[in-house]
């Protein structure tokens, strides 16, 4: 009978030989379905730790602070040497969000937080310009790495804190390192345009 032909680099193997392969094979796919993850593996924990976001305003002007995701928080007045905190566990979009709302200058920073599911934990504190042009403090942190920015009347540091019961982040305003001249907002430093990857929360 007519068989295809055998190449000359074919390796062929015994029936028995065969089947011991693939058994090996089947034995070895099983054995790492029960593998544990290991530290390469999404940062995220199998979704079991949620983010929270502390808010500590040490200026001396009020605010008042609204967390538009959350799980818990503590909202409200915002006044010097006050600290609100909120925390939640989301799987898409931010696990934590909100807004300050300033009243003397008047102006809103929003923020997010989010333990992405690959990467390092993310937070995001970004404001508006005129021509609703959007500009961003925004990356993916390493715990105790932390990122400033100024906005000539409030310095804003976000920094991510040890872990804990959730992927801490702490949110620091204090008085501006550069003042403006006329007490208002004025050119954003170290802040950068917002992008897809550091979106608004609105």
């Amino acid at each position: 009978m007519w068989q295809y032909p055998v190449m000359p680099s074919t390796i062929r193997m015994p029936n028995c030989a065969l089947a011991l392969v693939v058994t090996c094979g089947a034995m070895l796919m099983l054995a790492g379905c029960g593998s544990q993850p290991t530290a390469a593996e999404p940062s995220r924990e199998a979704g079991n730790l949620g983010t929270r976001v502390c808010l500590v305003n040490k200026t001396t002007l009020n605010a008042s602070v609204v967390f538009t995701t959350k799980d818990t928080a503590q909202e409200g007045a915002f006044p010097p040497g006050t600290q609100l905190c909120g925390e939640g566990t989301f799987g898409l979009g931010p696990d934590v969000a909100g807004e300050v709302i300033w009243t003397t200058p008047s102006w809103t920073t929003k923020f997010s937080a989010s333990n992405v599911w690959v990467g390092n934990p993310e937070a995001t504190v970004f404001e508006s310009l005129g021509g609703g042009k959007k500009m961003c403090l925004s990356k993916g942190f390493q715990i105790n790495e932390s990122m400033t920015g100024d906005n000539g009347v409030v310095q804003m540091n976000v920094i991510r804190l040890a872990d804990g019961q959730w992927k801490e982040f702490e949110v620091v305003f204090s008085s501006s390192a550069n003042p403006s001249a006329d007490g208002s907002r004025g050119m954003l430093q170290g802040y950068r345009p917002c992008t897809e990857k550091s979106p608004p929360t609105s």
